[in-house]
């Protein structure tokens, strides 16, 4: 009797199993169709995504280049009348520039103005050159303002005191000359002495100075001398 219910649990074992194994072949081949077609799924899905982005993409290029090719359009018809403006302005300085010349080649000769409004004309200087540069030569002899013994009028510059507070003692040899001359009916000569002194309480020196004005009068006459001397 047992051993007639353990054949019979074993039947019934095996009879599961073959059960369990039949369902498991079904379970795995149907879930096997599942991922199968999710996959097919997945990839036509993909697939139609990527149609749809290849056709934006296109669109959006396509119209890109409508709007590219619209700028370029508008950008030459900009640069065709910058060109257009210049162009009609640099024939106006044309004509400007060609008036102009002719003004300034007007002389006597080819119009009604007078012989007097012809200028200087430099003309042509045919000594040869000697290689030397223009001006005094070094060992000439040098040409100062001269300076007159009895001036008509005689102005002693001193100053009374020292930075310190001190008052300058002046020597009446010490002093240097300059003269302003003005010429006139009677001439006038103005001499200016230029004293040096000596601080009594520092014992600094000092020389006072003429006007400003006695030296532009020295550089006018060096300047007029130095046009003599250079004049050929």
């Amino acid at each position: 009797m047992e051993k007639l219910q353990q054949e019979i649990s074993k039947q019934k074992e095996a009879h599961r199993r073959e059960i369990q194994s039949v369902i498991s072949s079904k379970q795995l081949k149907g879930i096997a169709e599942l991922k199968h077609e999710r996959e097919r799924k997945e990839a036509k899905e993909r697939k139609a995504v990527t149609e749809n982005e290849i056709y934006l993409t296109n669109a959006y290029y396509e119209k890109r280049v409508i709007e590219v090719k619209r700028e370029w359009v508008e950008e030459v018809r900009v640069l065709n009348e910058i060109v257009w403006r210049q162009t009609a302005e640099i024939e106006r300085l044309k004509e400007e520039n060609a008036g102009l010349r002719g003004i300034m080649n007007q002389n006597s000769g080819n119009s009604s103005k007078p012989p007097s409004s012809d200028g200087y004309k430099k003309t042509h200087n045919s000594r040869k050159s000697t290689g030397k540069k223009a001006g005094g030569q070094k060992g000439h002899t040098g040409h100062i303002p001269k300076l007159y013994d009895n001036p008509t009028k005689i102005i002693e510059i001193k100053a009374k005191r020292c930075e310190c507070g001190g008052r300058y003692q002046y020597s009446d040899e010490n002093y240097s000359r300059k003269q302003h001359v003005d010429i006139e009916i009677v001439t006038n000569i103005t001499e200016y002495r230029e004293y040096a002194a000596i601080c009594e309480c520092c014992g600094s020196k000092s020389r006072n100075r003429a006007p400003v004005l006695l030296f532009f009068d020295f550089l006018i006459h060096r300047s007029l001398e130095s046009a003599t001397y250079r004049r050929p």
